[in-house]
């Protein structure tokens, strides 16, 4: 799946800037996992892990996992809808 059509997918129906208000709030962790980031995005998990591998989604890997960080999630989000 391109950029372009994951960020499709998965801000179908939303704003830009209607991100963070609607699918984040104060009491949300700062990171996120790859089911987490999912879920938010609408996709499957192994989605998820491929746009990673190739370098697509933001991440960092902690020993064999990896770590989304919710802002760079959004920010990378909002970057694709404009």
């Amino acid at each position: 799946m391109t950029p372009r059509r994951l960020r499709a997918v998965a801000g179908e129906g939303l704003e830009a800037n209607d991100w963070k208000e609607e699918h984040v709030n104060d009491n949300s962790p700062a990171t996120m996992n790859a089911d987490e980031v999912a879920e938010l995005l609408g996709v499957d998990r192994k989605t998820v892990y491929d746009a990673a591998g190739r370098g697509e989604l933001p991440c960092r890997r902690l020993g064999r996992r990896l770590i989304f960080g919710r802002d760079a999630i959004m920010a990378w989000l909002n970057k694709g809808a404009a």
